[in-house]
C-alpha cells in the first residue's frame, strides 16, 4: 500500500505549486473570495459551454460561427450560468440548513420526554431559516481548513498535524479578526 505522502510526491510539481497557491489564497482570504470565485467559475463554465455549442453548430450552419455571434453567446451564457449558480447556491444553503436542523432535532428527540415528533420539523425550519445567515461566519473557519489541506498536500506533508493545525489556526485568525471589507462592517454599524 502506498503512503499518502508518497502519492503526493507522484503529483507533478506544476500541479503541486498551483494547489499550494490556491491553498494559500484560501487560508488568507477564502471567505472573502468565495462568492466572486463561485460566480467567476460559473461564468467561465457557462461561456465555455455556449461557445463550444455555437462553434459546433457553426460547422453545420456557418452563419452561426461568426465571431460576434460566438462572443455574444459566450457573454450571455456566462451571465445565465452565474445567475443559475447564484440561485442554486441560495437553495443549497436553505437545504443544508434544513438537513442540519432536521438531524439535530432527531438527535435530541430521545432525550425529550414523550418524544414529540414535531421537534425534528421545528429543527428543520430553524435550520433552513438560520443557516443562510450563519454560513458567512462558517466560511471564515472552514476555508482556512481547506486551504491548509491544499498547502500541506503541495508541500508533500498531507498528514502533518502541526502544519495543518497551524495553517488553519493562522487563516482562521486572519479571516476572523483581520481587515474586513466595508460591506462586512455595514451590518455591525446598523446594529449600534
Amino acid at each position: 500500500m502506498t503512503d499518502l505522502s508518497e502519492l503526493v510526491l507522484m503529483t507533478p510539481l506544476v500541479a503541486r505549486v498551483l494547489i499550494g497557491l490556491a491553498g494559500a489564497i484560501l487560508v488568507i482570504a477564502g471567505a472573502r473570495l468565495y462568492k466572486p470565485g463561485m460566480m467567476l467559475a460559473a461564468m467561465a463554465s457557462g461561456g465555455l459551454l455556449v461557445g463550444t455549442i455555437l462553434a459546433g453548430v457553426g460547422t453545420v450552419a456557418p452563419a452561426v460561427a461568426t465571431p460576434w455571434v460566438i462572443a455574444v453567446g459566450i457573454g450571455l451564457g456566462g451571465i445565465a450560468a452565474a445567475w443559475i449558480a447564484h440561485l442554486a447556491h441560495k437553495i443549497a444553503l436553505i437545504a443544508v440548513g434544513a438537513v442540519a436542523g432536521l438531524t439535530a432535532g432527531a438527535a435530541i428527540l430521545p432525550w425529550i420526554p414523550n418524544e414529540p415528533l414535531w421537534i425534528p420539523f421545528v429543527g428543520l425550519l430553524v435550520g433552513a431559516a438560520s443557516f443562510p445567515w450563519v454560513y458567512p461566519a462558517l466560511l471564515k473557519i472552514l476555508t482556512p481548513a481547506v486551504g491548509a489541506v491544499a498547502v500541506a498536500w503541495a508541500a508533500g506533508m498531507p498528514d502533518t498535524a502541526w502544519l495543518l493545525g497551524g495553517l488553519w489556526a493562522f487563516g482562521a485568525v486572519v479571516q476572523l479578526v483581520g481587515p474586513q471589507r466595508p460591506a462586512d462592517n455595514a451590518d455591525e454599524e446598523e446594529e449600534e
